[in-house]
């Protein structure tokens, strides 16, 4: 046999080896997804046995998070004080809090969360930019603006940046502390979203009146300690009774 046809023969071969293993690798995709569709309409079965209603497409696909420590820096509080207000004094109050002070107003820092109170006009506007948050479309009222904080793009369930407002003027700023030096870390095994929502279930009907799972998502549930936080990974699920988060470590229900 001459080199060419050895040549066509290797490439025929390989061809056919590459066609062999995509065929064997779409039957097993397609095999994987009728066992999570089997999956996802068994615990809609179960949920309805426990009293709760769930659409299918309610369920999400669960995926990795990474567990978050953030450190406190007092430096990056004192940068941000003065860029959002000027110039400013701090004085040490003793307890882990600092105030600023600048004829623009004042801004508290103690642990996990900040207060910024103005006394002269303010433009809200940059403010996000100046503090290093990252926050979602906010909830709009007379008086408020209430951000809800998220972190790779997944919310926070408790972290909240509150703007209050008085005939049109911005007053003041409540929210937890974000820019602390930050640290991932792999948190270990995790509840998928099937365990977690049997888990709720059973939460609800003990402590609420709840029936409806409407809505499921991945997110992060803020903690605090000694000079540190922590953003949890959770689910956070919307009921007809609520939004709760379930740890998805410990399992615990907020």
């Amino acid at each position: 046999m001459d080199r060419g046809r050895v040549k066509t023969f290797i490439l025929c071969l390989l061809l056919a080896v590459n066609l062999t293993f995509l065929g064997i690798l779409l039957i097993d995709r397609a095999q994987a997804a009728r066992f999570d569709q089997n999956a996802r309409v068994a615990l809609i079965q179960t949920l309805d046995h426990m009293g709760f209603i769930i659409d299918i497409d309610a369920i999400p696909d669960t995926q990795d998070q990474v567990l978050y420590r953030l450190v406190r820096n007092t430096e990056t509080e004192s940068q941000v004080a003065d860029a959002i207000l000027g110039h400013a004094t701090q004085t040490e109050e003793g307890g882990g809090i600092y105030h600023y002070a600048s004829p623009r107003g004042y801004a508290q820092f103690h642990t996990g969360n900040f207060r910024f109170q103005f006394s002269v006009h303010t433009d809200p506007n940059p403010l996000f930019d100046l503090m290093h948050l990252t926050a979602r479309d906010p909830v709009v009222t007379d008086e408020m603006r209430v951000y809800p904080l998220s972190i790779d793009d997944l919310p926070i369930f408790n972290g909240y940046v509150t703007f209050f407002f008085s005939d049109d003027q911005l007053q003041e700023i409540t929210g937890p502390v974000l820019w602390g030096a930050r640290t991932r870390y792999a948190p270990g095994p995790l509840q998928d979203a099937a365990t977690a929502l049997i888990y709720l279930a059973g939460y609800l009907r003990t402590w609420s009146t709840a029936t409806q799972f409407e809505y499921m998502e991945p997110g992060y549930f803020l903690t605090e300690g000694m000079g540190y936080s922590e953003l949890r990974p959770v689910w956070i699920v919307t009921t007809d009774g609520g939004t709760f988060s379930i740890d998805r470590q410990s399992g615990v229900v907020r």
